[in-house]
């Protein structure tokens, strides 16, 4: 491990030329998210740090991880921040790399709400970078908030799906706020699934306060206390005013972005993509085991992550070759089962004291993955010995 960390920048440099090896070294559109790794410890140092934790662990300690990936959740790039990192800072650290050490200029970046902020819109302006960034439309101007929930929506096909989209100019810039039904009943049940949450956390506690109870920002305007006999516990009720309110922008959400050539759509369904990355979340947590983390040296745990990173890569290059190249649809958990039951027998003739390798029976999806990668599989028993 204390090899890998010294050749970590190599490995990340060779991983981005292999991605852009695959698209002759020409990238348009890349994905950028951040989450957040804990460990199983409670001591902080320069990098292992409290922060607002994406895995619920509020009391371990953490580090951030930022991705970088193409369209395809081909892996360019990561960075490994102190755990107590503000999402919106990642975002100069990624644009300064694909602008100089990648030279990927001509670029169009896709980011979720939590990259949304003037300073890094005004950052990837001035390095000619476009971008494609939810909009958090409840932190806009609350005269415009009123014009948006007012205004009537036009139909738009998505993703082969029905939304309703209104295109503004917002601070000189491009918004495209869209509405979908599914969205908004999602929104809903999230919301009532939160306050019952809140109420059920209220009854048990032996003090009540909303800020006791409320930990995700926000949530606070769906409750409200009625002051009781009780000095320590004042009653606890649903705001149905503030729900109210909050039910008005189901289903509501917006894209900002300094993209000028392309239709509303096009622009929607390009950042739909940015599922390719949370799923690349998903696979280096749970299929990887990339947390929680043992390492305690700055060392080792950059190269845990290296590690971690590398493995991710091979098997988003093998999915690649698969689903794209090949056209065989497999997941990740498909493939790794289908070559852990690739296996062969050695049976030993006693008499004759000979060995034969006995190769198990191939699926067809066996078959099509061994053309796929060019590997010659024999299928006839074999003497060996």
């Amino acid at each position: 491990m204390d090899h890998v960390y010294k050749q970590e920048e190599r490995i990340k440099s060779q991983v981005a030329r292999n991605t852009l090896d695959l698209f002759s070294q020409s990238v348009d559109l890349v994905f950028f998210d951040v989450s957040t790794l804990y460990f199983e410890s409670f001591e902080s140092d320069n990098l292992r740090n409290l922060g607002y934790s994406k895995d619920n662990k509020f009391k371990e300690v953490q580090v951030m991880l930022a991705l970088v990936t193409t369209q395809y959740g081909l892996p360019i790039s990561y960075f490994l921040f102190p755990g107590n990192t503000s999402e919106t800072n990642t975002l100069l650290t990624a644009v300064e790399t694909l602008r100089d050490k990648l030279k990927i200029s001509h670029v169009t970046l896709v980011a979720d709400r939590a990259m949304f902020c003037k300073e890094n819109l005004a950052l990837m302006e001035v390095n000619g970078i476009s971008y494609i960034i939810a909009c958090k439309l409840k932190s806009l101007k609350k005269s415009f908030q009123g014009q948006l929930l007012n205004d009537e929506f036009h139909p738009e096909k998505v993703c082969n799906e029905q939304h309703w989209c209104k295109e503004y100019v917002y601070e000189n810039r491009r918004l495209i706020v869209s509405y979908s039904k599914k969205r908004a009943l999602e929104d809903a049940k999230d919301r009532e699934r939160l306050v019952t949450r809140l109420l059920k956390k209220a009854k048990k506690a032996k003090t009540v306060s909303i800020k006791s109870i409320v930990t995700k920002r926000g949530s606070s305007e769906y409750l409200k206390l009625n002051e009781t006999d009780d000095v320590t516990r004042d009653d606890v009720t649903i705001n149905e005013e503030g729900i109210a309110q909050d039910a008005l922008w189901d289903g509501l959400h917006g894209v900002i972005t300094n993209v000028t050539q392309e239709d509303a759509s096009d622009i929607l369904t390009q950042y739909r993509g940015l599922w390719q990355i949370e799923e690349a979340f998903r696979v280096n947590k749970h299929n990887l085991r990339m947390r929680p983390i043992y390492h305690w040296t700055e060392e080792r745990i950059h190269a845990h992550i290296c590690i971690c990173f590398v493995a991710y890569s091979l098997a988003k290059y093998a999915l690649y070759q698969l689903n794209v190249i090949s056209k065989l649809k497999l997941s990740l958990q498909e493939l790794n089962n289908e070559l852990l039951h690739m296996q062969a027998s050695i049976l030993r003739d006693n008499s004759t004291r000979r060995e034969y390798l006995v190769p198990s029976h191939r699926t067809d999806n066996q078959i099509k993955i061994c053309k796929a990668f060019g590997i010659k599989y024999r299928d006839q028993v074999k003497r060996i010995k």
